[in-house]
């Protein structure tokens, strides 16, 4: 009897090794890798001789991991990237470039997401590099990459068909920009020339649901000098 006294310890030290290895693979299945491919051709025709018409060609897409939860908490990376591959005009003064899907650049790389994420029945946390999508700080992401943001935010599930959304953001990155400043959709806006280059970002609170296919919501947002 002695003899098995091994065996039997070596069986139960190979069990919680088991389910490890079980766990594992069971996280790996559950996360997701997506992307997309863009190629996209845009160009402005002006009538008359004042501005020369302009256009722009780029290649590129996004590549995205989003891992499984575990005990709620869950991470995603997303790389986006734009080529020109030589097709645009980006020497001498530019006349003829038409900047909104890659700026001047030839080239255009950005980790737009990188975030960690809690999440459980009644509440999603976010905190990273993010996607937002609310009237005043949205992706925009009608050309090659997306508007991304540097934030914090919460949504609460009191109702099964009510959110309560909070945000703060931090430094924002326009879609055609390398890197993340200190700047919102706001004071990016030429419209709004007069407010400071840099800013302390924006504060928001919304507030969604829907009843009877009817959808509202209603947002606060504060922008900081």
């Amino acid at each position: 009897s002695m003899k098995k006294i091994p065996l039997f310890i070596v069986g139960l030290m190979a069990l919680p090794a088991i389910s490890h290895g079980q766990t594992i693979q069971q996280f790996l299945e559950k996360s997701t890798v997506t992307g997309n491919i863009r190629s996209y051709y845009y160009n402005q025709m002006f009538g008359g001789d004042a501005v020369e018409n302009r256009y722009a060609y780029s290649l590129g897409g996004m590549i995205k991991v989003q891992t499984a939860p575990l005990y709620g908490v869950s991470a995603g990376v997303a790389f986006y990237t734009a080529n020109d591959l030589g097709a645009n005009d980006t020497s001498g003064d530019q006349k003829r470039l038409d900047p909104l899907l890659m700026g001047s650049r030839t080239s255009l790389n950005v980790l737009g997401q990188a975030y960690l994420q809690y999440q459980n029945p009644w509440l999603k946390v976010d905190v990273g590099n993010l996607l937002l999508n609310t009237p005043w700080m949205g992706p925009a992401d009608a050309f090659m990459i997306p508007n991304t943001y540097q934030a914090v935010t919460a949504t609460l599930h009191p109702l099964p068909d009510l959110s309560i959304i909070a945000i703060r953001e931090f430094r924002y990155i326009n879609r055609i920009q390398a890197d993340y400043h200190r700047q919102t959709l706001l004071n990016y806006n030429a419209h709004y020339s007069y407010l400071p280059d840099n800013s302390d970002g924006t504060l928001a609170f919304g507030i969604k649901g829907q009843k009877l296919g009817i959808k509202a919501a209603a947002w606060f947002y504060r922008f900081y000098d």
